[in-house]
């Protein structure tokens, strides 16, 4: 039987409609395919414990899995909606663009500081775990002086901000806040044709984040979906 989704009411209403324009099509398909990566999510969450695990088990890595082919659907829908439309981008965007970017596809450069490091997924019953990356975050020995260094590229950007007794969904909020006052669609760095000054998150800046702990985008993904459901019901679907 399937698990219940927050997709399931739109995607009854499109089925039913006597016709339906390009747009509600799309809109459809991303529902459905929404629908099973969020069943895949939950159902990896079941019977799962809050743990922190230096070497992730199978679990873990699956945990892992579903929480980025989510992330990467939402990320390939957007693109369309916004490029081929000029449509508003889902909730989030920005931020899940930005993570898929620099840890989905460039994981191999995230890889270099994960070894010592350890993934901590948290949860609650019949909810979906949410795998934060921790990296220094989780050595006691290495944290305080990485940490210095990650405060210290913000400073860099003309940033102040405070993450020290920040954990989980609320340090992912205060580093995203802080990334979005650098460039607000959290743009690669790059030269400004015009000016010849550098735009967009400092690379240096990036890499320390590798090194500490690289903010995740959802921190609630019930909530996230519900909010995802009322833009596409608003914005998208008349």
């Amino acid at each position: 039987m399937d698990l219940l989704t927050p997709f399931d009411n739109l995607i009854r209403i499109l089925i039913l409609k006597d016709s339906v324009t390009p747009i509600e099509t799309l809109v459809l398909l991303f529902c459905r395919v929404l629908k099973i990566h969020y069943q895949d999510m939950l159902d990896v969450s079941k019977n799962f414990q809050i743990s922190t695990q230096t070497f992730p088990g199978e679990q873990s890595i699956r945990r892992r899995l579903t929480y980025f082919a989510f992330l990467e659907q939402v990320n390939r829908f957007g693109r369309v909606f916004s490029g081929k439309y000029s449509l508003k981008k889902p909730p989030l965007y920005n931020r899940i663009y930005f993570f898929r970017n620099n840890v989905i596809e460039h994981w191999d450069d995230y890889l270099e500081y994960s070894f010592g490091g350890s993934e901590v997924s948290t949860w609650k019953q019949g909810t979906i775990a949410i795998p934060y990356l921790m990296q220094a975050r989780s050595r006691l020995k290495e944290e305080p002086k990485v940490r210095e260094e990650l405060s210290a590229q913000f400073l860099n950007a003309g940033i102040t901000v405070d993450f020290a007794d920040k954990w989980y969904g609320d340090y992912s909020e205060v580093i995203y806040t802080a990334l979005e006052k650098i460039d607000s669609k959290l743009r690669e760095e790059r030269e400004d044709k015009k000016t010849g000054k550098r735009r967009g998150i400092p690379k240096t800046l990036v890499e320390k984040l590798y090194q500490y702990s690289f903010p995740v985008p959802i921190c609630d993904m019930e909530t996230y979906c519900t909010d995802l459901v009322a833009y596409l019901s608003k914005d998208l679907v008349p």
